[in-house]
């Protein structure tokens, strides 16, 4: 064959070559493409069926895990979502951004702040970044660090609102009233109606009101309460009109927001002030039955028993107040200790101690496996330790009784947990 014929069958299958090559990549890509599909559609479980078909043949290609976990993410699957960035690592800003939702979420503080710290060094102002910083920061109790990072969220475009209504509730938590006051105006100056926030417009009003009522400023929390009824109705809102107009001496107007508190559920802080209200005035008979609303309720809390102590009490009945005297005790004596752990989580957000009582409040709310897991990760510090035991088989039974407690109770008096192990988590 002649040198110029071969170099013309070169030429030729040259391109011939790289089209097929071209071809078989594209066919090998098609599930991912079509995930990418689905996804922009909004169809999440079929995105994450068309990368599991390609991971079958695929199984270690960083492409689609990485894909995948960034659906996870979406699907609010934040374990699975983790698990494999666990073992591969984010590859992408968009990876790195869903890693520090994941972790967020999973109450993994310490790694999702210094992912979101990254994140800002390598690639800039991210607005979902700072907000998963701002939350991580925030439940570590490192507050002047979030406040740096909703200022950084305030600068941009469009996040100015949600910026000012973070940097107002890390100024409240500092008790710099007045700079919490002034950051909740801004915020809803520029965002009127609380509007594409990180949580509900409702909870911002309700938020704000709270404040201004623990400050004595009921008339200014009775116009931010009229401002949220006006978005939205919920019975927190209605309860603290209610507070508002008593402690403004409209007494008549309170009972009927704590009504209106009532509408379609049972508001227990509404229906102990219309209670006690009743009581001022002379009538436990009506105390009483305001307080019936809540007798198939399956908890109760110290305020709603001594509530009971106290009409039981006006009504004469001495061996019925002695028992609720009783009730009252033991729950205020539960309470106590709930309170020493969640006063731990605060004060040191690192201790392994507060990871186990994170893990108790989180199967208070039966949710038993990010218990499990929050457990699993300080297991080696507590291997024989007695009350982390008993919280761990309650755990795994996906049973709290009132052992768990118990051994609470006596470990906070026995010795202060933030004294012991210290290891971040």
């Amino acid at each position: 064959m002649g040198t110029k014929k071969l170099l013309l069958l070169v030429g030729v299958a040259a391109p011939i070559a790289c089209i097929a090559v071209y071809v078989i990549l594209w066919y090998q890509q098609l599930p991912l493409r079509n995930a990418e599909f689905y996804h922009k559609s909004g169809d999440v479980g079929a995105a994450i069926a068309q990368v599991d078909q390609y991971l079958l043949t695929y199984p270690e290609s960083v492409q689609a895990l990485s894909l995948k976990a960034q659906l996870l993410c979406d699907a609010q699957r934040f374990r699975d979502a983790t698990g494999i960035y666990d073992r591969i690592g984010p590859s992408s800003p968009e990876d790195m951004l869903a890693y520090a939702k994941a972790l967020a979420a999973q109450q993994r503080w310490n790694e999702a702040a210094s992912l979101a710290a990254t994140y800002d060094a390598q690639y800039g102002a991210n607005a979902e970044n700072y907000l998963y910083g701002v939350i991580s920061l925030t439940n570590m109790a490192r507050l002047d660090e979030a406040i740096v990072m909703s200022k950084k969220l305030a600068e941009l475009e469009g996040r100015e609102s949600q910026g000012l209504l973070l940097y107002g509730e890390l100024k409240a938590r500092q008790n710099a009233d007045d700079e919490a006051v002034k950051a909740y105006s801004s915020a809803l100056e520029v965002n009127p109606t609380a509007a594409n926030l990180h949580i509900p417009p409702e909870l911002v009003f309700e938020s704000f009101a709270k404040l201004l009522l623990e400050l004595g400023k009921s008339q200014e929390a009775l116009d931010v309460v009229d401002r949220g009824l006006a978005i939205a109705e919920t019975s927190n809102l209605h309860h603290q009109r209610g507070v508002a107009l008593l402690n403004l001496g409209r007494s008549t107007e309170a009972r009927e927001a704590w009504l209106a508190a009532n509408k379609s559920a049972p508001n227990i802080n509404s229906l102990i002030e219309m209670s006690r209200q009743y009581l001022n005035e002379g009538d436990p008979k009506r105390a009483l039955a305001v307080m019936q609303h809540m007798q198939n309720m399956e908890y109760i809390n110290s305020s709603i028993a001594y509530i009971m102590q106290q009409i039981s009490d006006a009504l004469g009945k001495t061996d019925e107040a002695e028992k609720w005297k009783v009730i009252t005790e033991k729950l205020r004596e539960e309470e106590s200790v709930e309170g020493s752990m969640s006063q731990t989580i605060a004060d040191q957000p690192y201790n392994s101690w507060s990871v186990v009582f994170r893990a108790y409040f989180s199967s208070k709310v039966n949710r038993w496996e990010e218990a499990r897991d929050m457990l699993q990760t300080v297991e080696k510090d507590f291997v024989d330790e007695n009350a982390y035991v008993v919280l761990r088989e309650a755990v795994q039974a996906q049973k709290l009784g009132p052992e768990v407690l118990q051994a609470f109770k006596k470990l906070i008096l026995d010795r202060s947990p933030t004294t012991e192990t210290t290891a971040e988590k």
